[in-house]
């Protein structure tokens, strides 16, 4: 398993082992919705919400899996590359298709550890050790600044064709 894999999947089994550590020690009905400054507004029962959160790690954690596998097998007309016809040329296809899963990986882990961080949030809400939710803007920014690195280092990368 490559470091990329496993960071995902640690990062889901984090979010699933908070989940299940936090489950009996919330009360029955907790916040599960929150406005912008983080205050809560909206409640649900204790399984629902964290019936929700597995679901949302679980249906994740399958989606990209399936997708970066599916990826493989698709022909080339329908990947959607720069320097498509380098990238993809049989010498490199399977090279190329590997980075991609990779990376991929690595912002699923990176969604993995935003949810993690929110839902702790929101766990530390619902058993009455905070108001509100502590940093959600910092928490969405930072994600935010993770996806602009990625995704310019992702399409960068894919940009620049070593010379011949």
């Amino acid at each position: 398993m490559n470091l990329a894999r496993a960071a995902f999947v640690a990062a889901a089994v984090a979010c699933l082992a908070q989940d299940a550590y936090y489950f009996g020690r919330l009360p029955a009905v907790v916040a599960s919705h929150f406005g912008p400054s983080g205050a809560p507004d909206a409640w649900m029962p204790r399984a629902g919400f964290a019936g929700l959160y597995a679901f949302v790690v679980l249906f994740l954690a399958a989606a990209l899996t399936l997708s970066t596998r599916r990826a493989k097998a698709l022909p080339d007309s329908r990947l959607n590359l720069p320097r498509k016809d380098y990238w993809l040329a049989p010498e490199r296809r399977e090279a190329t298709l590997s980075e991609i899963e990779a990376r991929m990986f690595v912002f699923g882990a990176a969604t993995f550890v935003l949810l993690f961080d929110v839902f702790g949030q929101a766990f530390r809400v619902g058993r009455g050790q905070a108001p509100q939710l502590d940093h959600p803007r910092l928490s969405f920014g930072l994600y935010t600044a993770f996806i602009v690195v990625w995704m310019t280092a992702f399409v960068r990368r894919l940009r620049r064709v070593p010379p011949a």
